[in-house]
């Protein structure tokens, strides 16, 4: 989808729409790869529309600040688990989980629209990783789900722990349980520095 942090502050009707322009959250259209690549950015008001992909990190943030749905349906939406992808088959590379607090921060310029970095501090989502035993070879983690809620990632996490045995290990520290009401225009014009995230590639 199409987001301009411009029209959102001064309406609130930052999402493209194809049939109505820039509208609500619940109202904007959706687009494929191709027509991605094709489409010319609609113009806003300072000209900062870019592309948020549907189902990432901050396309979950927006979600929860600007869609309409009754709080049940919205945060039970606002959950993706992949474990049995990342786990099945290799729960012998990893021995303990981690739940990290998530940033997905808009960047226009960038060709994906944003870009995403672990941030316990001011986390706009969380998520839980299985970490990979280091012998050598191995090392680091795997993102294995992310959550709107904090409560929802230790939930999803224990579950983890009793089919698996691993220790959690929660680096969210309590005053950063519950993500802040998103500013979106904080800085003027500024935003945040690009970062990277391990499992961005599968969710392209």
């Amino acid at each position: 989808m199409l987001f301009s942090p411009s029209e959102a502050a001064n309406t609130g009707a930052g999402f493209w729409s194809s049939e109505d322009g820039w509208s609500q959250f619940d109202s904007a259209s959706e687009f494929d790869e191709v027509v991605r690549h094709r489409i010319p950015f609609p113009k806003s008001a300072r000209r900062d529309a870019g592309w948020v992909l549907v189902g990432s990190i901050l396309h979950m943030a927006l979600a929860r600040d600007f869609s309409k749905l009754d709080a049940a349906s919205k945060f039970d939406q606002l959950a993706d688990r992949y474990a049995d992808k990342v786990i099945t088959g290799r729960s012998h590379l990893f021995d303990a989980l981690e739940i990290q607090g998530v940033r997905e921060d808009h960047q226009p310029g960038n060709p994906w629209g944003s870009c995403i970095e672990v941030n316990n501090e001011d986390p706009q989502v969380y998520s839980v990783y299985a970490h990979q035993i280091h012998n050598g070879e191995f090392g680091g983690v795997e993102c294995i789900g992310d959550f709107a809620q904090h409560a929802a990632a230790v939930t999803f996490a224990a579950e983890l722990r009793a089919a698996y045995g691993w220790p959690v290990h929660d680096y969210v520290p309590e005053t950063s349980r519950t993500p802040r009401k998103e500013c979106w225009l904080a800085g003027g014009l500024g935003y945040p520095s690009p970062f990277t995230h391990a499992a961005i590639a599968a969710r392209i």
